[in-house]
């Protein structure tokens, strides 16, 4: 016997899922990819509204329109409220290194003479933060948000749709929604 709720019932998001996702799609060169752990890069008011105002009912939004349905709207948004805080955790992604939030604001402390000391400490001219990817009610389908952060005037944040087929992600969108 089919279950009649079976169609209107979420499925459950897990962190398997989350990890699927971005050991797919991050590089494949091993600690050249340093990530900000703040929090999982929880969603912060600009992330909010952004997603907030791609699922609001009635409202067209290009891309986002014709990659999700309406269904997939409360799903994602739900999503976005159980997402708030989680942090990723040291060796679940592939060719990451994490930085502690904690880390990044000591050394970014004196902010005239901030990016000086994360070059000095880490050899690199900035780092990541990554959101979780949000899915649609398929689990077929995420976007997630990304931050590169390189100086006080460097840096933009990109918004990345991938599609799983064949039970590969493959990226499908990608836009930059701030730059600097």
């Amino acid at each position: 016997m089919v279950n009649a709720n079976a169609q209107t019932e979420n499925p459950k998001v897990t962190e398997k899922d989350y990890l699927n996702v971005m050991n797919q799609v991050l590089p494949d060169d091993t600690g050249t990819y340093l990530l900000e752990n703040c929090a999982g890069f929880k969603m912060d008011s600009d992330i909010m509204n952004f997603f907030s105002a791609m699922t609001t009912p009635g409202r067209t939004h290009g891309v986002f329109d014709t990659i999700f349905s309406m269904a997939d709207s409360s799903f994602i948004l739900s999503q976005i409220n159980q997402s708030d805080g989680y942090t990723w955790k040291t060796g679940q992604l592939k060719s990451v290194t994490l930085i502690d939030h904690k880390t990044i604001d000591s050394l970014f402390k004196s902010h005239f003479r901030g990016w000086e000391a994360f070059g000095t400490k880490y050899n690199r001219a900035g780092f990541f933060r990554i959101s979780v990817p949000i899915f649609s009610k398929d689990l077929n389908t995420c976007v997630f948000f990304e931050d590169w952060l390189c100086g006080d005037l460097c840096g933009q944040g990109t918004v990345y749709y991938y599609r799983k087929l064949e039970g590969k992600w493959g990226i499908i969108y990608s836009f930059i929604v701030w730059m600097s």
